[in-house]
C-alpha cells in the first residue's frame, strides 16, 4: 500500500512541477447569481463553489466587499484561473492579513499589491487564496495549505517557502509535528520553494484534524508547519491539547488550527497575559472556531476594577463598540475601539463602580460601520 501511495504523490508532484497547476475558478450557480437578502460575497461564493476574490473580478463596478443588494445581479466566474509558478507563492492561512504577509516577508504592502492586481481590497483576502511574492522578499520558512477540509484520497495544493534552493525537503503528515510520517520527498526549486498537488493519506480518519510537515533532510531542525486540514469537516472533539514550541506566539497557534486568539484564551483561564506563553507550555486550542469571539482577562475582579477585553476574529481596521452590561439587560456602559490589521483588539475596561457582589456582566462586540453587524459576546464577568 505504501509503496502505491508514494507512486501515486510522485506522479501527482511530477505533474505538477512541469507547469503551472489550474485552479477552478468556474461558478456551479451559472452564468449569474441574483444576491438574495442576507447574502454576502464570501457565503454566495461558498454556495456557488467559487471565491470572493473572483466574483469581484468578474464584477469591476464592485468597490465596496460589504455592499451589495438584495435583486442585484452578479456576473459569474467562468473558465479557469492559472496559479502562479512555484517559487513566488506564499497560501493565506485563516488569520492572515495581507499587511501581516507583507511584514513577514519583509516587502511593502504596495509592492505585494503590484505583484497581484486582482487583489481590488487590501484588507480583503481569503484564506486558501495564493499570494505571489514579490522580488527581493524574504527568506521566511512557512507552510500552507489549500483546502484545509476534505476526506483522505484528496488532492490539495501545498505551498512552502524558505527552504534552501534546489535542496530535497521532506512532506510528512500527522495529527501534530512531533506525530507525522513521510509521505513524499521532492527537491525545493531555485528559490527554496515548493508548490506542489499533495495527496491526503488513506490513513486519515474522518473527524479529525492533521497538519503537513515540510522538513529538509540535510537538517531536520530546518522545517515548518501547516495550518490544519479537517477531514469531513469539523473535528468531533473540537479541541486539541498544544505544547508551545520556540517562537509560538497565541496569534501563530490561532492562525494555524484556524481559530482566534480570543477562543483561546476563554479555555485557557490560566493565562493573565495574552502576549506571554512559554515554551513547554501545555494550552487547549479550540480547532476551527474562526467566528469572532470575545474573551475577558481576568473574568472576575471587584467593582471598579480593571480588566482586559479581548476580541478577534472580526474585520481588520473596523470601528466596534464595547459595551459592558449586566447579564440579561439591554444596555451599558459603552466604550469606542477599532479592530487592527488582524481583526483583533485588546483594550483594558473599567467594571461600573455600581456594581454588586455576585452579579455577571458581559461584554458585547459589535462593528459599528458595516452594511451588516458583526458581533460577539463574552462569557460572564463574576463580581466579587
Amino acid at each position: 500500500m505504501k509503496k502505491v501511495l508514494f507512486a501515486l504523490i510522485a506522479v501527482v508532484m511530477l505533474t505538477a512541477s512541469l507547469g503551472v497547476s489550474p485552479v477552478a475558478a468556474e461558478s456551479t450557480c451559472g452564468a449569474t447569481y441574483t444576491v438574495q437578502r442576507g447574502d454576502y460575497l464570501f457565503s454566495i461564493a461558498k454556495k456557488c463553489g467559487t471565491t470572493a476574490s473572483a466574483i469581484l473580478t468578474a464584477n469591476p463596478s464592485i468597490k465596496n466587499w460589504n455592499l451589495i443588494y438584495p435583486g442585484q445581479v452578479l456576473k459569474m466566474p467562468t473558465g479557469t484561473q492559472p496559479s502562479v509558478v512555484a517559487g513566488s507563492v506564499y497560501i493565506v492561512k485563516p488569520g492572515d492579513t495581507l499587511s501581516g504577509i507583507a511584514s513577514m516577508f519583509k516587502v511593502t504592502l504596495t509592492s505585494l499589491l503590484k505583484a497581484n492586481p486582482a487583489i481590488t481590497n487590501a484588507n480583503r483576502i481569503e484564506k486558501g487564496q495564493q499570494i505571489k511574492l514579490p522580488e527581493g522578499a524574504a527568506q521566511v520558512r512557512t507552510v500552507g495549505i489549500t483546502p484545509n477540509t476534505g476526506k483522505a484520497g484528496d488532492a490539495i495544493t501545498l505551498g512552502a517557502t524558505g527552504f534552501r534552493p534546489n535542496s530535497d525537503v521532506d512532506i510528512r503528515f500527522g495529527l501534530k509535528e512531533s506525530e507525522t510520517e513521510s509521505i513524499g520527498k521532492v527537491t525545493t526549486d531555485s528559490h527554496g520553494a515548493v508548490l506542489q498537488k499533495v495527496t491526503v493519506p488513506s490513513s486519515a480518519q474522518n473527524g479529525k484534524s492533521y497538519v503537513f510537515v515540510v522538513r529538509s533532510t540535510a537538517n531536520t531542525a530546518e522545517l515548518a508547519v501547516s495550518n490544519t486540514f479537517t477531514v469531513g469537516g469539523t473535528p468531533s472533539t473540537g479541541k486539541i491539547e498544544y505544547v508551545v514550541v520556540s517562537g509560538d506566539s497565541l496569534r501563530k497557534i490561532a492562525n494555524r488550527y484556524d481559530t482566534t486568539v480570543a477562543a483561546i484564551l476563554a479555555l485557557n483561564t490560566g493565562i493573565k497575559n495574552p502576549d506571554l506563553i512559554y515554551v513547554g507550555q501545555k494550552i487547549t486550542v479550540p480547532v476551527g472556531q474562526s467566528a469572532p469571539a470575545v474573551t475577558l482577562v481576568p473574568n472576575t475582579g471587584t467593582p471598579g476594577s480593571k480588566f482586559l477585553v479581548i476580541a478577534d476574529g472580526f474585520p481588520a481596521y473596523t470601528n466596534v463598540d464595547i459595551t459592558i452590561q449586566l447579564q440579561g439587560a439591554v444596555s451599558g456602559t459603552t466604550v469606542d475601539a477599532k479592530t487592527d490589521v488582524a481583526g483583533y483588539l485588546k483594550k483594558e475596561v473599567t467594571l461600573p463602580t455600581g456594581a454588586k457582589a455576585g452579579e455577571k456582566w458581559v461584554v458585547r462586540v459589535h462593528t459599528t460601520d458595516l452594511v451588516k453587524t458583526i458581533e460577539a459576546t463574552s462569557g460572564v464577568f463574576t463580581v466579587k
